[in-house]
């Protein structure tokens, strides 16, 4: 009887996903404009100074680079094509409302890079990021979260995944300004949730850092000290 109950709790849960997900994936609404996140990232982050990633736009060369502080750099220096913060594979897969920004963060023996995917009215514009990394060719060797208390946000918590043997570690967040969630299903309540009870969408950011990783427990308290110190510079 017991395991009669169980399995009935497992088919209405899983009932009640699927709904909150075809809702979220089927709900209209008029969009709210408000931004999710600061619009682009600081260019420090405590004793940690960045480079800007950027991506050749022509197909034949896809160089990527890191532009430094206070350079002028508006061309490839390969073959002098354009240049974009989002590479030519995302903007193909992304809607044209989707805006990237990312940084690669550097101290004394320590690099993170940060990226920020800002959705726009389309919901393809964010989806789970292990998707992603497995078809980058990433292989996830664990996943959990951890709890990371910030003064405005006390029960903050980040997704973290150990990558290709624990050789990176992958951390991420989802923020609509106001709500903020390391659950992917969490989010698209929210989404379902506006869209059926206010008749809105509201935008979305997707947040990731990954950092290498030699000593599990060094890196992620690394990790929750640089977040400290970022989480305030990128709230709308």
């Amino acid at each position: 009887m017991e395991k009669q109950a169980f399995t009935g709790h497992l088919i209405l849960a899983a009932i009640l996903a699927s709904a909150i997900v075809l809702s979220a994936l089927t709900t209209t609404g008029r969009l709210n404009p408000a931004p999710p996140v600061a619009w682009a990232l600081p260019g420090t982050v405590g004793p940690y100074t960045s480079t800007e990633v950027l991506y050749c736009q022509d197909l034949n060369c896809a160089h990527s680079f890191v532009r430094e502080p206070k350079t002028h750099v508006v061309t490839c220096p390969s073959c002098q094509g354009t240049l974009d913060t989002a590479s030519p594979a995302e903007k193909n897969l992304l809607p044209t409302d989707t805006q990237i920004d990312r940084r690669v963060y550097a101290a004394v023996r320590q690099r993170l890079t940060v990226s920020v995917v800002k959705g726009g009215y389309e919901r393809r514009s964010i989806h789970k990021p292990q998707v992603c990394l497995v078809g980058q060719g990433h292989t996830v060797t664990r996943q959990y979260q951890v709890s990371v208390p910030l003064p405005d946000a006390p029960d903050f918590k980040l997704m973290v995944m150990e990558l290709d043997g624990s050789a990176h570690i992958f951390a991420y967040w989802f923020t609509d300004g106001q709500r903020q969630t390391a659950s992917h299903l969490a989010r698209l309540f929210w989404i379902a949730w506006d869209g059926v009870i206010h008749n809105e969408r509201r935008r979305w950011a997707y947040i990731s850092i990954m950092i290498a990783n030699d000593n599990t427990d060094a890196t992620l308290e690394t990790l929750k000290h640089f977040l400290r110190s970022l989480h305030a510079d990128v709230a709308p």
